[in-house]
């Protein structure tokens, strides 16, 4: 353990080693279980702690059919990285968020009546109801 210089002590730093084999096995045998269905992978908040950008890769090479985020700001992210598949932002956006949503290729979800009527004023957006 280190200390703070209150000294109190401070717990390590932790890590996790992603094994990006799994990741790509684990979408391997969920698509092989549901040959009908289509797999969308939550990476949001950096696919929790774990790198969006190659969790995201790992996850459509193996098959996954789309991924899901928080922020336009992540979706922007993994576009920028090069990354093609549908990308959804699952949260509700507010107005001046629609235009970088709309440059980056991102669907939208429409949490409401008035979420749906902003989102209708940018004619080339997917929406998610």
């Amino acid at each position: 353990m280190g200390s703070t210089s209150a000294g109190v002590r401070a717990p390590s730093r932790t890590w996790a080693e992603v094994d990006l084999g799994a990741v790509r096995h684990n979408v391997g045998t969920l698509k092989r279980k549901a040959p009908n269905s289509r797999l969308m992978a939550v990476v949001k908040a950096d696919a929790y702690g774990h790198g969006s950008v190659e969790v995201a890769r790992a996850c459509i090479e193996a098959g996954a059919d789309s991924l899901a985020v928080v922020t336009v700001e992540e979706g922007a992210e993994l576009r920028r990285a090069g990354l093609e598949a549908q990308i959804l932002v699952f949260t509700d956006l507010l107005p001046d968020r629609l235009p970088l949503a709309e440059a980056h290729r991102l669907a939208v979800t429409a949490h409401s009546i008035p979420s749906a009527r902003r989102i209708a004023t940018k004619p080339g957006l997917e929406a998610h109801l």
